[in-house]
């Protein structure tokens, strides 16, 4: 049996680290319990320094899961230990932690010069020095981070020994905006996916998306915000959007980035759906590397977010797999979610892949 601070603060775990109005929450648990059962519970919780509130503009109380600061501590402590894992005289950039001076360095192998022909195309900064537009800071080309997730995606597949054509790296994804919207394109800003790479295979197609660091950084955005993708911009297909608009109201999830996870099934799905001929009778996957703190690193904070999100993820894989499968789609075209750690993509990759990817990315 639940306790009252129980009920509230699992209501609250729907949407971590974002704030909730007294409001809101009331409702979520108006068949449960009182609103002033809730009040004292809220209190109760807020002095126990379980969750934080603040007043908003309106004078109204809005509440939130307390976020653990030594997360992002340690993050930013973590890149020093990439660097030790590289020769001290490949870093130059005196004002920056974890760049390389020669870009070759952050490569496993040398034929990487389309992927820096096709992330140039998406963003000049991933290839060039660049400025930022709100601070004015001046910061190195992207692809010279270790921390690059576009680099790590590289890596992982140049340990595969595909051969180069069935490779198509730095996509960008346009969801296709739904037929009543086309007439308002003014009102409408249709959301993009961007895929590290897209693999084909005979009988099927990879799209593939890294993260490194992303997945440390809170607040997300959960993904009971991503139903506007199944509304607003999705595809011509009735059956369809209440499919997607009913999962993902109920795809909520802590720690896991659904929100993103949901995007670009949706860029993908459009797709498919648009160019049927180009996916009929293959499987169809969304692939997510995910670089991943080992279980008992000494970066405790990291540690126990990294336990808590893979098993968020591997949750979300069942779901969106057992989701995905009601969809229409093209005869003999399936389409898939699969979540990987770095750890696990390690062991199918060649020797010297293995050896290289071990070496740089596992085991912090």
């Amino acid at each position: 049996m639940l306790t009252q601070e129980e009920k509230v603060l699992k209501v609250l775990q729907q949407i971590p680290f974002v704030a909730a109005s007294y409001r809101k929450i009331v409702d979520a648990l108006k068949d449960v319990l009182p609103a002033e059962e809730v009040y004292m519970a809220l209190g109760q919780l807020v002095a126990e320094g379980k969750i934080t509130m603040a007043m908003n503009s309106k004078g109204d109380p809005e509440y939130s899961i307390k976020w653990n600061p030594q997360v992002d501590e340690e993050r930013k402590l973590i890149t020093r230990e990439f660097n030790k894992r590289f020769d001290e005289k490949t870093i130059f950039f005196p004002r920056y932690e974890g760049y390389v001076a020669n870009l070759e360095d952050n490569f496993f192998g040398e034929e990487y010069n389309e992927l820096l022909d096709a992330y140039k195309e998406l963003n000049f900064e991933y290839v060039k020095w660049h400025r930022n537009a709100k601070t004015g800071v001046v910061y190195p080309p992207k692809m010279h981070s270790l921390s690059s997730a576009g680099v790590l995606a590289y890596n992982v597949l140049a340990g595969l020994e595909l051969d180069p054509s069935q490779v198509e790296y730095g996509v960008e994804f346009e969801v296709i905006a739904a037929e009543p919207m086309r007439d308002r394109p003014e009102e409408i800003s249709a959301p993009k996916a961007e895929f590290n790479a897209i693999v084909n295979y005979a009988d099927a197609i990879d799209f593939v998306q890294a993260d490194f660091l992303e997945h440390f950084y809170q607040p997300f955005r959960q993904s009971m915000w991503a139903y506007q993708f199944g509304t607003r911009y999705l595809f011509d297909n009735e059956e369809a959007i209440e499919l997607w608009k009913a999962f993902s109201r109920k795809a909520n999830y802590v720690y896991f980035n659904g929100y993103d996870v949901l995007k670009s099934l949706v860029a993908i799905y459009s797709d498919v759906l648009a160019n049927p001929e180009a996916y009929q009778g293959k499987k169809v996957t969304l692939l997510n590397i995910n670089w991943n703190v080992s279980k008992d690193s000494t970066f405790a904070a990291l540690a126990g977010f990294q336990a808590s999100y893979d098993e968020e993820a591997k949750r979300a894989e069942e779901q969106f797999n057992e989701f995905l499968a009601k969809l229409p789609l093209p005869e003999g075209t399936t389409l898939n979610y699969q979540y990987l750690t770095v750890e696990e993509v390690t062991e199918n990759l060649s020797d010297a892949a293995k050896e290289y990817v071990k070496n740089r990315y596992v085991g912090f």
